[in-house]
Formats: structure tokens, C-alpha cells, sequence
């Protein structure tokens, strides 16, 4: 089946709940969407980045949205372009922001039999909507990091889904769930990081719904592909470094990072809209029917 292309009428419903300062914005459903939005982070190959709290970690950093777009499907059906103009823009009035952490670097080997320079496994983005702005990613540092997934002015706001690195990006090992094509190094790298997530269920209740994020079900459309089973967003970063401010101690193997990242989902179709399909192939099996009688 053939995704359905953006509509006036889908727009039109998905920018019905951005009114009003107060409102989270929501998407258009059953659209594909181009979201742009850049980060800030720290890798470690030996996984020996300290996290608040307790525990080691090889990746982690922070976001913030700068626009959604709507996807031009005719361009790619995986990789597609922008549509502009865009949905929705970074403001004073609102910002989308949030944090990925908990990803854990796998050894070389594992990474060149698939492949890659470095890879990953693990992991999860937290996002969040936030109608009174504050977060600064030029001014933000590591020292702001007040948990495993809190860091202040980043995770304020209304939580608006949890996504979950997942397998799929690397064909022939399951345990990959994120490739780079370039390793974190003093003199200076640059790379392309390629990955798959999914919405996680939250609650734990074994249902995807608000409870779990107003974003949740918007985004839970397993729309893409892989060996692997069906995954929600694609995710691809074009990275970085080292990057003074989030470099870690002198003599140890943490670099700072920044990317600039473009991500691609098909969001589930409304309710509504799923109604009115439904009805106009009513109404097509009830003309086929009058024609043969």
C-alpha cells in the first residue's frame, strides 16, 4: 500500500492542537515527517563516562528541535526531503528538547564485522515540549546534567514520548543498534551515525497510547523495514569533534561532540482520518455492488 501524501486536511488537524501558548504541538497524522534538530554530546569507545547516579556509559547528550517539516515522499521513500515550508519552528513561545543517554559502545570487532568504524548498542531519547523556552545549547555543558535522563533546561515541560534504540540498523547482528563511519579522536573526526528507535510503552501496561507520551501513538507507525522486524524513526546524524566544552578530563578517552541531525517517521494515521478512509471503501464496495446487481 502505497503512504498516503500530504494533505491540507491532515495539516489543518495536526496544527488544531498547537493553539494557544499552552497547547503541545502535535503533528499531522499519517504524514511523513522530516525533523531537523542538533545536539550536543560526549562518547567514550571504553564506555567510562560517569553517570549521575551511578553507573557507566559510552554515549549521551542533548537535543533541541529547529523544525518539522512534512516529507517529500516522491524524492525517497526512506530518506526523503523537507517540504517547506515548515510545520513547526523553533520560537521564543515554544521549544522541543530532550536528552539521549544510556548507549553503550560495542568492541571493533564487532563493529567491522558489520561494517562500521564504531557501533553501539542501547540506549533511549527522551523528548519533551516546553511552551516556556529556556534551554541554551550553545551554553550548555555536562555539569548541567543532573541524572541518567535529566539535565536542567532540557528535560523541563511536558514529556512528550520515549523512544528506544533498537536493532535493525545492522544487518547481520541484532545486538547493533547504532553505526559510525568515523571514531572519536584528538586531532579531530567527522562521521555519519545511522540508527533505528522505537516508542516505548512507558507504563509497562503492554498498550501504546497518551499514557505514555501525547507523542506515543503519533509516532509508533513501524513504518520502516528491516531484518529485524519494523521500527518507528530512522535516525541519521552527521557528527563532529572534539569539542572542548564536553570533552572530558585530560588523559581519558571522553569527547565532546556536536551534530546536526535529520530524522524521518511516518506518523500514525488519525482516528478520524482512519474513519473516513474506512467509509469511503464502504462507499466504493456498496457502488461495486450496485453495479453488479
Amino acid at each position: 500500500m502505497k503512504p498516503m501524501q500530504p494533505t491540507l486536511l491532515a495539516l489543518a488537524a495536526g496544527l488544531m492542537f498547537s493553539a494557544g501558548a499552552q497547547a503541545v504541538f502535535m503533528p499531522p497524522g499519517g504524514q511523513p515527517l522530516y525533523i531537523k534538530f542538533d545536539n550536543k554530546e560526549q562518547i567514550s569507545l571504553s564506555n567510562s563516562i560517569p553517570v549521575p547516579g551511578g553507573g557507566t556509559e559510552g554515549n549521551w547528550g542533548i537535543l533541541k528541535f529547529s523544525t518539522i517539516a512534512l516529507g517529500d515522499l516522491s524524492s525517497d521513500p526512506i530518506f526523503w526531503d523537507p517540504i517547506s515550508p515548515p510545520i513547526w519552528v523553533d520560537s521564543s513561545a515554544a521549544e522541543i528538547t530532550g536528552i539521549f543517554w544510556g548507549i553503550q559502545n560495542l568492541p571493533g570487532a564487532t563493529c567491522a564485522a558489520v561494517g562500521a568504524t564504531i557501533c553501539g548498542t542501547g540506549g533511549f531519547i527522551d523528548l519533551y515540549w516546553d511552551d516556556t523556552p529556556d534551554a541554551n545549547l550553545g551554553a550548555a555543558t555536562p555539569a548541567h546534567r543532573t541524572g541518567a535522563n535529566t539535565f536542567t533546561s532540557f528535560t523541563d515541560g511536558t514529556f512528550l514520548v520515549r523512544l528506544r534504540f533498537n536493532s535493525g540498523i545492522a544487518s547481520g547482528d541484532a545486538s547493533v543498534h547504532l553505526v559510525g563511519t568515523a571514531a572519536p579522536a584528538q586531532g579531530g573526526f567527522a562521521g555519519l551515525a545511522d540508527s533505528y528507535v522505537d516508542v516505548v510503552d512507558v507504563n509497562g501496561d503492554s498498550v501504546i497510547d497518551a499514557a505514555d507520551g501525547p507523542w506515543a501513538p503519533l509516532l509508533n507507525g513501524n513504518y520502516f523495514t528491516t531484518d529485524f522486524g519494523r521500527r518507528d524513526v530512522r535516525l541519521r546524524t552527521i557528527y563532529n569533534g572534539p569539542l572542548p566544552a564536553w570533552n572530558g578530563p585530560a588523559g581519558t578517552d571522553i569527547f565532546g561532540a556536536q551534530s546536526s541531525d535529520p530524522a524521518r517517521v511516518f506518523t500514525v494515521p488519525e482516528p478520524a482520518t482512519l474513519g473516513l478512509i474506512g467509509l469511503g471503501l464502504l462507499g466504493l464496495g456498496l457502488a461495486g455492488r450496485r453495479r453488479t446487481a
